[in-house]
């Protein structure tokens, strides 16, 4: 398992930074229409 994993960890570490990426993005969108929905009330 560890031998196997061990050619594609940086790949699989690429997939999960870019899926964090991904994350942080949609959080970002969340709390920009959370604060334009308070600025509008």
């Amino acid at each position: 398992m560890k031998n196997l994993g061990r050619g594609r960890r940086g790949f699989d570490y690429v997939i999960v930074w870019v899926k964090r990426k991904e994350a942080f993005a949609y959080v970002g969108v969340l709390v920009a229409g959370l604060f334009r929905t308070l600025s509008v009330l």
